[in-house]
């Protein structure tokens, strides 16, 4: 399952996605949709996090389908943190604990 945070980041990076593979400017997809342009501009920029009808209507004037979209980035994630955990599990305690002191070296932060 997605956080709230990675949530936003891919609807935002989805809609500019497919806004600019239609060749559609924001300001076309504010009138498509219905919506307000600076809603869709923040939303597009994760600064807002969108009403469900605002992000339904902008969604539904771009012909995406939220849920798979979702489903699959969610299912992308869980494979790929599978597949991490699963080849640590093959190193040796010494090296997990290499792995761990290299991790720990940097300042993991979210944007």
């Amino acid at each position: 399952m997605l956080n709230e945070e990675d949530f936003l980041n891919e609807i935002g990076k989805i809609i500019r996605k497919q806004r600019n593979n239609k060749k559609l400017s924001c300001e076309k997809l504010a009138e498509l949709s219905n919506a307000d342009y600076s809603s869709v501009n923040l939303i597009e920029n994760r600064k807002q996090n969108p009403r469900a009808y605002t992000l339904y209507k902008i969604l539904y004037a771009l012909d995406i389908d939220l849920v798979q979209l979702i489903s699959e980035k969610a299912e992308a994630i869980v494979n790929t943190n599978e597949n991490l955990i699963n080849k640590i599990s093959l190193l040796d305690e010494s090296s997990q604990q290499d792995l761990l002191k290299f991790l720990d070296s940097f300042k993991l932060k979210r944007k």
